[in-house]
Order: C-alpha cells, then structure tokens, then sequence
C-alpha cells in the first residue's frame, strides 16, 4: 500500500479503536471518532474526564487500529499530544473535514449518569445540572507512520 493509498483508506474510515496505558499500566482502548491530514496525522477528540485524556498526559504512548470491518486494518503505535494555539486550530479543520458537524457540537454539554437506573449518555445544548459536562473539542494529535496488517 503506497502512501496515497494509505491516505484514502484511513480517510473511507471515521472510527478507530484507541488504546492507552493506564496509571496501573493496564490496558484500556475506545472507539473514537477521528479525521486524518495529508500528513497523516490522525486527530480524535475527547472529554476531558476520559480515561484517554487521564492516561495520555501521564504516558503519551497510544495505538490506534482502523478499518476492522473490511479485514484489513492499518495499525498505528505513536504518541499523542494536545495540540494548542495555531496547531489546535489547524488540526480542528482537520478533524471537521470528517466531521462537518463538529464546529456546532463544540457547544454542547457532555453530561451522563451511569448509576443502577441512571439515564445513560445525553448530549444537549447549554449547561449540564448532573454528574459529568465538559465541551468536546479534538484534543490529540497522533503521530507516526502507520503499520499497515
């Protein structure tokens, strides 16, 4: 697979499977939603009470695994970073590109309640009056030539 190739098989795909290490180095993945740049550079977002945004800070190291349901995958082991400033704004086209919808979801409230008889996961305009809220904006920047299987 050549690298233009490689570029449009990451881009037929919008989720990927992301996988970090946690504070007791035990392994923890997630599906994401994620955009890709003509550098390819793979950009997910996350809340900022995630495991992912818990575990990254502390050990960068990620893997992302993409494209499961054509029995190929590409499979990228990098690091993540948050990218701020000018970079943060280059990457958010980035990933609206995937997601056009994305400038008016930064808005919303994140909110859940995962308790026994709880009401589960909610999105919402405005501010959230339960458990968890925070705005979701692409945080994570993965970087590293993908390792195609």
């Amino acid at each position: 697979m050549n690298r233009t190739d490689l570029l449009a098989f990451l881009r037929r795909h919008r989720l990927c499977c992301q996988a970090s290490v946690s504070n007791s180095s035990a392994p923890q993945a997630a599906v994401v939603g994620y955009g890709v740049s003509d550098d390819l550079e793979v950009v997910f977002d996350t809340l900022a009470t995630t495991r992912k945004m818990t575990n990254v800070p502390r050990d960068a190291r990620i893997a992302l695994v993409i494209g499961w349901d054509e029995e190929q995958t590409v499979q990228i082991e990098g690091v993540a970073d948050e990218p701020t400033g000018a970079e943060l704004g280059r990457l958010k086209l980035v990933y609206f590109a995937a997601y056009p919808d994305g400038p008016e979801r930064e808005t919303w409230a994140r909110y859940s309640d995962f308790r026994p008889g709880g009401w589960g996961r909610r999105a919402g305009r405005g501010g959230a009056s339960r458990d968890e809220a925070d705005v979701r904006h692409p945080r994570h920047a993965c970087r590293r030539d993908p390792v195609v299987r």
